[in-house]
């Protein structure tokens, strides 16, 4: 027994010894830089470049697999094209064989990674996934060296070498990283502070943006362009930077593949980012991003071209965050723009209508009493391309303020041509309220009042907005100064009756939407209707009804006092040359039916007539069921029995 102890004893003093000695020469492996390198670097050499030979394609295939694993990242490597995607794979494997080359001196290896780096961080890949990338990366290179039948010390001083390879790739391609991000937001930072702050006027303003931009990482250059016309026309504001000369006029570009990038963020106010796959070495770009520059009321005044030189470094979501609050932060700068942009076509339908022209129709307004026209409406109509008249309905609500200083400019040019030959000359014109307080828009209104006689011209202002202080300050100026005000479409939107308390207009145009209410209820609204009408007419204006269509429509006007009317029953909205060689329609008289009677009703209640005065404009469409109970209500004095019956006949008719 003691001489199986003795050799048990001996044999694990000899393991001991072993690893003691084992364990030193792993600590001094350990705390030398470069430990086998000093001693054998031919045999390292050998051991990790056969190691690289054999699992290089493998590693590549698993150091991607694992950026993958974040959706942001495998939606930018699916969306690289083949030859891009071969290039990456390609390069990264040389690198990794570089990286495990003991004859590769370190501070090449980290200036590689350094660079690799700003590009992965460029192309908007996300910083955390290249952490366990590598991770997974030492992992397999590890199991490779351990599947190999080397002595522990070659197995330790090779692990070591590749540990700090990697350590040091990975804290230089996060470097990389970092500094990139640092960098474009100095450059953003920096064109922030000028947006602002700096008191320059607008050219020098926007030339100085451009340079600050072009400053930052995988910018080639940087340009500013707005639209004139719409005829695919582009005037730059601003440009910086070393840009092809196929791009230094902007339609060169647009017409190659960028098309629908400009006129995206023009019309649809959304950052577009575009990859080019045209690769030449006279121009690098390979990558667009247009970010539409918003005026104060969000509407767009000019796009910012921005051209880089790698593929998706627009996706970034840091770099389009930036970009986005540039364009909110340049809105205060826009407004002072406005003289240049009187005599441009800016826009209409945000896409479908980028090319096309304006044409105007006028519509008459007709006193009701006479059937003669008293004044026309202007009204705007847009021509696409492929010959589609829209009307206002159609790109009202997608035009911004740009939009309708134009619309307003080009119809009082059209105007001073078609006033003349219209039977009778004074014209009403749209006006949405913003351009009352735009610095643009008041100077437009101010030389169209210098253009025509007093009285000429009507101001119809929509009801679409608010009227801030400014822009009511504005509109007592051009009462003062002679010009006529309309309130449009009364009843709908913001033409409420703290709007027609604040000015004496000239005229009051109730909206359309009442006869829809009417014909859902006669006995509600129109009795409303009739209301409204005589508030108005009790302030001395008068009133115009919109939207008459049909003879009903006529009867309900005429009983409730309203002067004038507009709509289809004398005419639709045509040409100037249309009304040059054609009269308006006669209209009177006008058979109410139901509506009608309805209407006179109304008015007899109030001035206590008998029922003869609403029979005599009610005809032989209303039911006698009707009638009867009608003629029961004024018999009765108006009583609280006989009011319910009125009401509920109506109501039964509508059914009927």
């Amino acid at each position: 027994m003691r001489s199986y102890g003795n050799v048990g004893h001996s044999v694990k003093s000899a393991r001991l010894d072993k690893a003691i000695r084992v364990a030193r020469i792993h600590r001094q492996a350990l705390n030398t830089r470069l430990p086998i390198r000093q001693a054998s670097i031919d045999a390292l050499d050998a051991a990790v470049q056969g190691i690289m030979r054999m699992g290089a394609d493998q590693f590549v295939i698993q150091f991607y697999n694992e950026i993958r694993r974040d959706p942001h990242n495998a939606e930018i490597l699916d969306a690289l094209t083949p030859p891009e995607w071969t290039r990456l794979q390609e390069t990264m494997h040389r690198h990794l064989i570089q990286l495990m080359d003991p004859h590769q001196p370190d501070d090449a290896i980290a200036q590689w990674a350094y660079q690799a780096g700003q590009t992965h961080a460029l192309v908007g890949l996300e910083q955390g996934q290249f952490v366990a990338a590598f991770t997974v990366y030492q992992k397999a290179v590890k199991a490779l060296i351990n599947s190999r039948r080397w002595l522990a010390p070659k197995r330790w001083a090779v692990q070591s070498f590749l540990d700090q390879r990697i350590v040091r790739e990975l804290r230089a391609e996060l470097q990389g990283f970092d500094d990139t991000r640092r960098q474009w937001w100095d450059a953003l930072r920096q064109t922030f502070h000028v947006v602002a702050h700096e008191p320059l006027d607008l050219a020098t303003l926007w030339s100085v943006v451009a340079r600050s931009l072009q400053q930052a990482p995988g910018v080639i250059g940087v340009q500013i362009w707005q639209p004139q016309g719409c005829e695919g026309r582009w005037e730059c504001l601003a440009a910086s930077g070393s840009l092809p000369v196929s791009v230094q006029d902007f339609r060169a570009l647009w017409d190659i593949d960028s098309k629908d990038g400009a006129w995206a963020a023009w019309w649809d106010q959304t950052m577009v980012a575009l990859d080019r796959h045209v690769e030449a070495e006279s121009n690098p770009i390979r990558s667009v991003c247009y970010v539409p520059l918003l005026d104060m009321a969000n509407s767009p005044a000019a796009v910012l071209v921005l051209y880089g030189q790698y593929p998706h470094q627009w996706q970034n979501p840091d770099v389009k965050n930036g970009l986005e609050l540039l364009a909110l932060l340049t809105r205060q700068s826009w407004p002072s723009l406005v003289p240049g942009l009187e005599a441009q076509v800016l826009g209409t339908n945000r896409r479908d209508l980028a090319r096309g022209h304006w044409e105007w129709r006028y519509q008459p307004i007709v006193d009701i009493a006479s059937d003669r026209p008293i004044k026309w409406e202007q009204l705007a109509r847009w021509r696409t391309e492929a010959g589609t008249l829209l009307a206002p309905s159609e790109f009202l609500p997608l035009m911004g303020l740009a939009d309708h200083r134009e619309l307003l400019a080009q119809g009082i040019l059209a105007l001073q041509h078609d006033a003349s030959r219209l039977p009778q000359a004074k014209v009403s014109i749209n006006v949405v309220p913003e351009l009352l307080s735009d610095a643009a828009g008041q100077v437009i209104l101010e030389r169209a009042m210098t253009r025509f006689a007093r009285g000429t011209v009507v101001l119809e202002l929509l009801e679409s907005g608010r009227i801030d202080d400014k822009g009511w300050q504005f509109v007592r100026a051009l009462v003062k100064a002679g010009a006529q005000l309309a309130l449009d479409d009364f009843g709908a939107g913001y033409a409420n009756f703290d709007r027609l308390m604040e000015e004496p207009w000239a005229w009051v145009k109730f909206d359309r939407s009442f006869w829809r209410r009417i014909a859902e209820d006669p006995g509600r609204w129109i009795p409303t209707l009739g209301e409204m009408v005589n508030f108005v007419k009790t302030l001395g204006i008068p009133v115009i009804g919109e939207g008459i269509e049909r003879s009903e429509h006529l009867a309900v006007a005429q009983a409730l006092g309203m002067e004038a009317g507009q709509g289809f029953l004398w005419g639709r909205p045509e040409s100037v040359e249309f009304w040059a060689s054609h009269s308006v329609s006669p209209a009177s008289p006008a058979p109410g039916g139901l509506w009608g009677l309805v209407s006179w009703h109304w008015v007899s209640e109030r001035t206590l007539a008998d029922a003869s005065l609403c029979l005599w404009k009610a005809d032989g469409s209303v039911p006698d069921e009707i009638l009867e109970v009608h003629q029961a209500w004024h018999e009765s004095g108006g009583s609280a029995v006989a009011e319910k019956r009125w009401k509920q006949a109506i109501y039964q008719s509508l059914k009927a």
